[in-house]
């Protein structure tokens, strides 16, 4: 399925294992117009805590956001990964499409405290 935002225009969204983040780019120009960041949570494979969601300034309004969220949980269905949806932008999407998620086979978990403290501990919060 490909990816447009409000304007039409082609978004790709790739996985930045290194960056512990994925990448929202405009295929035209190539431009990074978005980032979610996640973190592994401990002692549980192939479980990702998403913390922070982020589109430029200059981009607003154009749908990027849920392009980005949508593309994400479409690429974690796939992996067979569970979110764990600290970011407030997945838990609004989840809350409002969890039923759809769950239904195409996606995996998630409620936010912990002991996710909390872990995300403070690593980003030195």
């Amino acid at each position: 399925m490909a990816l447009v935002d409000k304007t039409g225009a082609s978004v790709a969204v790739v996985r930045d294992d290194a960056h512990y983040a994925y990448v929202e780019k405009l295929v035209e120009s190539g431009a990074e117009v978005g980032h979610s960041y996640f973190v592994p949570a401990p002692n549980e494979d192939n479980t990702l805590i998403f913390f922070h969601t982020e589109v430029d300034d200059a981009y607003q309004g154009r749908g990027l956001a849920g392009v980005l969220v949508r593309a994400v949980l479409d690429d974690l269905i796939a992996r067979g990964t569970t979110i764990v949806p600290s970011c407030p932008l997945f838990a609004a999407h989840l809350k409002k499409h969890g039923a759809e998620f769950d239904a195409a086979g996606g995996k998630r978990r409620a936010v912990t405290m002991a996710d909390i403290q872990y995300l403070q501990q690593v980003l030195g919060a």
